[in-house]
């Protein structure tokens, strides 16, 4: 389908670009790092082949709890639970927490680097007062669908998963399993970005996910991503056995703005997390265009009317009572089916927390490299950025 979804882009205006290189507007098939049809992600690339090097050494199953840090503010190790034995890793030159997102400013904030009222409160010894766990960002997105085709064309885990599609799977890296779900994506500029001079800033990404809502997708979504079980179960009951798909609208460019911050002072206490997700009026309306265009793009377009192409006729449960397709449903359908993509960003911002070598400001010999440290979620996918910034140790020849 990815080509199809192009083609329509392609008639709302929208060119198909090179989304690896610059581009304002535009839409594309997605490239993916794989190899013989698996994901090929950093940690096969890089990280596997270094695991012979007698120079590297990886504890599975350790438990990072604080970092050592003496009176002269220098970092010089790290204090860690191994299979409920509790260790102590030392540091001949630096320190590097790379815990992402949501663990690396727990673990700075365990170790006495944060706000201070916070640390405070939980009796933690203030060793620099920085404001970790602030202006955390994500790109907050709606699961929208399902759209009706008449032909199959988009991938069916109860029509597609066979004894044939495994074995030619397992055996040659091809096929139909190959697919990664998600095939096509494209960004544009919201009509808010344009008033306010910002037309070449997309604000908005659209997301093919050519997967039909199989006997399981309701179930899976709610296992995985924590929607109500019984509300998925009700609404996609009527996808069950017929050819459809969803579309993902992503917030590029969110203004809401969360927070990480510390339950206690026990390291194997979960930090209390708040996205701040769709608190604000602005982030709503952008949200609610884009589901608007994901809409048109499959019903008017001649490309989608091929297949007969259509959105649900069939309300989501809870927003029975607002008018179908109108601006005020589409808000009530997003505030009820909107996720996490996973993008999570600025927890440890440059700038803020972490200078631009991301040394940790105020503590010598500790670097934070990971997406915690980016200041603003970029627009579209964090991987790219965040390959750039693991690259940071070969920059500064640590």
């Amino acid at each position: 389908m990815a080509d199809d979804y192009v083609r329509a882009a392609n008639e709302l205006g929208y060119p198909k670009a090179d989304l690896n290189g610059y581009y304002t507007e535009g839409f594309d098939t997605i490239f993916y790092p794989i190899k013989n049809g698996r994901r090929h992600g950093v940690g096969v690339a890089f990280l596997d082949p270094a695991l012979s090097n007698p120079l590297l050494t990886v504890r599975k199953y350790a438990y990072v709890k604080r970092v050592l840090i003496d009176k002269q503010k220098k970092a010089y190790g790290v204090e860690y639970d191994h299979h409920g034995l509790p260790l102590t890793a030392l540091a001949k030159k630096e320190v590097i927490i790379s815990a992402g997102s949501m663990n690396s400013p727990k673990i700075l904030l365990l170790s006495g680097i944060g706000p201070k009222k916070q640390l405070l409160r939980h009796g933690i010894h203030v060793k620099a007062d920085l404001p970790v766990g602030e202006n955390l960002q994500d790109h907050i997105s709606t699961y929208l669908g399902p759209f009706f085709i008449n032909k199959s064309v988009s991938f069916s885990i109860d029509r597609d998963v066979t004894v044939p599609t495994v074995a030619q799977y397992l055996a040659t890296g091809k096929g139909v399993l190959t697919t990664s779900g998600t095939q096509a994506m494209g960004f544009f500029s919201s009509s808010y970005a344009k008033r306010a001079g910002e037309g070449d800033w997309p604000d908005v990404q659209l997301i093919l996910a050519g997967v039909a809502l199989g006997s399981r997708f309701g179930e899976e979504l709610a296992r995985g991503f924590g929607p109500r079980r019984d509300v998925m179960l009700q609404y996609l009951a009527h996808a069950e056995g017929k050819e459809n798909f969803l579309q993902i609208v992503s917030l590029g460019r969110p203004h809401a703005k969360g927070r990480i911050q510390l339950s206690s002072n026990d390291p194997y206490d979960r930090a209390v997390i708040d996205p701040n997700y769709l608190t604000n009026e602005h982030d709503i309306r952008v949200l609610v265009e884009g589901m608007k265009k994901a809409v048109a793009l499959i019903e008017d377009t001649t490309t989608f009317k091929r297949f007969n192409g259509s959105f649900t006729n069939v309300p989501f449960p809870g927003c029975e009572k607002y008018r179908f397709k109108s601006s005020a449903y589409y808000e009530c359908y997003a505030r009820h089916l909107s996720l996490t993509l996973h993008h999570i960003v600025g927890s440890c911002s440059m700038g803020s927390v972490v200078d631009t070598e991301l040394r940790v400001k105020g503590i010598r010999g500790l670097r934070v490299i990971d997406a915690s440290v980016m200041p603003v979620v970029p627009v579209g996918m964090t991987f790219p950025t965040l390959i750039i910034v693991l690259a940071t140790p070969y920059t500064f020849n640590l």
